[in-house]
């Protein structure tokens, strides 16, 4: 079986993941990374043992053994290196969210089309095994057909903080409520045509005090 020769850009928590997954798998292999930090990066490819290292991607992508790249860089990094590995011939593997613009997604929709190559989101909620037993059931009409879903997310801000550098420039909407918005589409095996959001902020003074604001907004998508 011939091996897919893959490329990961960003070496954070997530790129280790994919590096230890695709090289345990027998159809493919990991044989370059990238990362703008060349201290993670050489670390990085010492623990998963590939070859070779770039600290700019778009070397990377010149190379003429690479199937498929992951991007796997934070939230609001994902559509330049998705867009260029596209564009130098290759499938591509983004970590969620997909983008953090409506026309930025589209137009990696557009680019892979024109450029006859697979794009895919990582949702990787489906394959935990709650949430495919969930889906199973439904499947299987154990409950009838579900007419609504409620999901609620119960994280505490040490998962983003402690672990996350760029938490700052994310959202709880890109970070986490993505998976919850993909796994009702896939439950209810249906699309939205409304959406909206309520959210609550809180504001600590010196004393502990918090005040909270509640807004809303509605929009179409």
């Amino acid at each position: 079986m011939q091996q897919i020769r893959i490329g990961i850009i960003g070496t954070g928590i997530m790129g280790a993941n994919y590096a230890k997954v695709f090289s345990a798998l027998p159809f493919s292999t990991v044989v370059a990374a990238c990362s703008r930090n060349e201290s993670n990066l050489n670390d990085f490819l010492r623990r998963h043992r590939i070859q070779a290292g770039y600290t700019d991607y778009r070397k990377m992508l010149e190379r003429t053994d690479l199937d498929a790249i992951v991007v796997a860089t934070p939230d609001r990094h994902h559509f330049a290196p998705a867009r260029d590995a596209l564009e130098s011939g290759h499938h591509v593997l983004v970590e969620k969210p997909f983008t953090t613009s409506t026309a930025e997604a589209d137009e990696l929709i557009r680019i892979a089309a024109r450029n006859q190559k697979k794009i895919q989101v990582a949702f990787n909620h489906r394959w935990l095994p709650a949430y495919f037993e969930a889906k199973a059931s439904i499947a299987r009409g154990d409950i009838g057909k579900p007419l609504a879903g409620y999901a609620r997310k119960n994280d505490t801000l040490y998962v983003a903080t402690q672990y996350i550098a760029w938490a700052a420039e994310s959202s709880p909407a890109w970070f986490l409520s993505s998976h919850d918005i993909d796994l009702m589409r896939w439950f209810l095996d249906s699309e939205p045509i409304a959406l909206v959001s309520r959210f609550r902020a809180h504001r600590s003074t010196s004393m502990g005090k918090q005040r909270g604001a509640t807004r809303a907004r509605k929009g179409h998508i």
